[in-house]
């Protein structure tokens, strides 16, 4: 079993170096949910799995959005068959009910519907990634402050970890990644102390991080906060990540649902 050694002042030393152990990796297989009231994944919400190359700054995942069940079957197609449907509009209907794979370059990303790969315009860019990104997590986890604290030893997918309490500074964060770091919204003062909570394996690599998904409600009860999780295990597992060409991608215009075409 990993112990840290006696004193706070060790865990955050812990927590600070954990994003950078992670990535020195390489590579690692990932899941990413959406959990309400626990930094634990909890049942339903977004769901993916799939791995990440730290190194090529990709990730391939394939899984369920939020909405995932919502929408009956047949009920997409009747949607389709409605006099004024646009069909870019009827594609996103589809990726925000059904199962599907995505592909994160950097700050793009891919989704693929029957085989057909689309990307938002105007969302693509080798900036940050946004915060609903599965990697973004660990992206935050680089503005560790110093409160971390050592809250319980428990395992992660079959690993020991020490699971610590922390809060996040996104400032801190953004001037450490070149390509900086998005912010979700809330006042200046919550992103700078965003709650979070990660999970250590012996080698001080994250194998669990949570992060409060709306920092603007941190002072309401925890048990109503909504959490991104991300978990990973597997480090080191061989890793080939091919994002589509520009020839295989239908870039799609939020701005075009007005109108049929």
């Amino acid at each position: 079993m990993m112990r840290l050694m006696t004193g706070d002042a060790a865990v955050t030393l812990a927590a600070q170096e954990a994003a950078d152990r992670t990535v020195e990796a390489g590579t690692a297989r990932l899941f990413s949910a959406s959990s309400e009231g626990s930094p634990i994944p909890q049942p339903g919400g977004m769901r993916f799995e799939g791995v990440v190359d730290f190194a090529q700054n990709r990730a391939d995942l394939f899984g369920s959005p939020v909405a995932e069940g919502m929408i009956t079957e047949g009920m997409a197609d009747k949607i389709a068959g409605l006099p004024d449907m646009n069909p870019d509009m009827y594609i996103s209907v589809r990726l925000a009910t059904e199962r599907h794979r995505t592909i994160h370059d950097g700050a793009r990303e891919f989704s693929c519907v029957d085989d057909q790969w689309i990307e938002w315009l105007g969302e693509t860019g080798d900036g940050a990634r946004r915060h609903i990104d599965p990697q973004w997590p660990l992206d935050a986890l680089f503005g560790a402050n110093d409160d971390a604290v050592e809250v319980a030893h428990e395992p992660v997918r079959e690993t020991d970890t020490v699971r610590c309490r922390l809060t996040l500074d996104l400032w801190r964060a953004d001037e450490r990644l070149p390509a900086g770091v998005t912010a979700p919204e809330g006042p200046l003062r919550r992103l700078r102390e965003i709650p979070a909570e990660v999970w250590l394996d012996s080698s001080g690599r994250a194998r669990r991080i949570a992060v409060a998904a709306h920092p603007s409600n941190a002072t309401s009860a925890p048990d109503s906060w909504i959490w991104n999780v991300t978990e990973l295990w597997d480090f080191g597992v061989a890793v080939t990540i091919t994002p589509p060409s520009p020839d295989q991608v239908r870039e799609i215009d939020p701005r075009s649902f007005g109108s049929s075409s």
